[in-house]
């Protein structure tokens, strides 16, 4: 296998069966009781599925996007808490008023919103008021080497190895 520069075309990639090594940012907050979260996506498209938006605690899992990709590419990334509150799997909320038992409300955590809450030691309520509240900041992500895989009709990257990087915060 060869490697894949910056200047080569994917096409390059998939008749050259390439590697490539990213470097690039993650996107963090620091939880008070857990511990840095990060952001972690997985892109279904081929496989026909949605993309996944959520949250880990692993760095190998959080998603690397490149250097100032705020004020350029990855567009939906900075809608990426968004999805994450949008996605009913994850986060499930509700009030109401029923006349036999009066004001009601729910807060149901599941997937990685879930796994991370459950660390955490809070209600579901304060959980998801640290959440909104987050300040999330790109940090230096780990060095990761990917190779392209052939679907059958399409390609993707597939990480062989990661490096974690040492955050500064």
């Amino acid at each position: 296998m060869t490697s894949l520069q910056a200047s080569e075309s994917i096409e390059d990639a998939i008749f050259g069966g390439g590697t490539r090594t990213r470097a690039g940012v993650v996107v963090a907050a620091i939880h008070p009781t857990v511990g840095p979260v990060y952001w972690q996506f997985s892109d279904e498209s081929s496989v026909g599925g949605p993309n996944y938006y959520t949250l880990t605690t692993s760095i190998d899992k959080a998603v690397l996007l490149d250097v100032g990709w705020r004020e350029e590419k990855y567009f939906y990334h900075r809608n990426h808490m968004a999805n994450v509150f949008r996605d009913g799997d994850q986060i499930q909320e509700g009030q109401g008023h029923d006349e036999e038992f009066g004001e009601w409300s729910f807060i149901e955590l599941g997937g990685g919103v879930g796994e991370i809450h459950r660390k955490s030691g809070q209600t579901e309520a304060d959980f998801l008021i640290w959440l909104r509240a987050a300040e999330w900041v790109d940090t230096p992500g780990p060095t990761r080497t990917e190779t392209l895989v052939d679907n059958g009709y399409s390609y993707s990257w597939e990480v062989v190895n990661s490096k974690t990087a040492i955050a500064t915060w």
